[in-house]
């Protein structure tokens, strides 16, 4: 088999399409205003964009109109409250709810996904959804980036980039300022860009 030179395909079936349309319903979003999935967990915490950065997007992306659907795990329940609480009644965490084909069809429906340099950016880009990806220890050259998928990709130059191929549990200076310096407002901005 050759690469075509296109993105990854995923086949989302018709159950996982069904289970993410009641979810959607039941939860209210993107019924009348355009929605945004926040993918905001990673498996290593050097990957992850600070909880209250996520709480102001949330907030932020609410108040500009948008719903807001926060994709977690059973790990990352705590976090994904906090963060749709931000958002109020127009955003719901998945909290394990669905599964990874509904996961998928829940990033389809989305306008944009914002992520970290995680699992499911890639499944964003793989059912093409535009994705707003986070980047902190790990870069370009690394091969992670986006697969020829429109993305926007927000990383800080820094002297200590990369640290690492994967990630780790600290940040190895302890400042991690790498995502820290990702300000809310510029994943607003590029939310809005990629949104227009």
């Amino acid at each position: 088999m050759t690469p075509d030179g296109g993105p990854a395909d995923v086949g989302i079936g018709p159950a996982a399409t069904a289970s993410a349309a009641t979810w959607l319903e039941h939860h209210g979003l993107g019924i009348s205003r355009p929605m945004v999935a926040l993918a905001p967990g990673a498996a290593h915490f050097t990957k992850r964009w600070p909880t209250p950065h996520w709480e102001t997007l949330s907030r932020t992306l609410v108040a500009q109109g948008y719903d807001v659907a926060v994709l977690t795990g059973t790990d990352f329940r705590d976090e994904g409250a906090a963060i749709a609480g931000a958002g109020g009644a127009n955003a719901a965490s998945t909290a394990g709810a669905l599964g990874l084909m509904d996961t998928a069809a829940v990033l389809r429906a989305a306008r944009v996904a914002v992520s970290g340099d995680t699992g499911l950016m890639h499944l964003a880009t793989a059912v093409g959804t535009r994705v707003v990806a986070l980047f902190g220890p790990t870069v370009r050259q690394f091969g992670f980036f986006p697969y020829r998928s429109p993305a926007t990709v927000l990383e800080v130059t820094l002297s200590c980039r990369p640290c690492s191929a994967q990630g780790g549990p600290v940040c190895p200076l302890g400042h991690h300022r790498c995502l820290r310096e990702i300000s809310p407002e510029a994943v607003v901005g590029a939310v809005g860009t990629a949104t227009a």
